[in-house]
């Protein structure tokens, strides 16, 4: 894990996303794209809906479980 305050390339960030548990560069990530991770989530939100996922809302950007996030498997097929 890096020291506080020092910085991570985007390549290593992204490198580290498909890990379990990325939530330490999933939220860098989210806001230099958007600003705030609540921003990342809207226009995340706004996708998955222009995607026709009607069924999947994200409450944060390490998916984390909430009680209106969720999934459904037609929609991540």
């Amino acid at each position: 894990m890096p020291a506080p305050g020092s910085w991570i390339s985007v390549d290593d960030l992204l490198n580290g996303l498909p890990i379990v548990s990325a939530n330490d560069a999933a939220v860098p990530l989210a806001v230099a794209l958007a600003g705030t991770e609540e921003a990342f989530v809207a226009r995340l939100n706004a996708a998955a809906w222009r995607l026709g996922m009607s069924m999947t809302h994200d409450e944060n950007v390490w998916d984390d479980p909430g009680p209106s996030h969720h999934a459904t498997a037609s929609d991540l097929l």
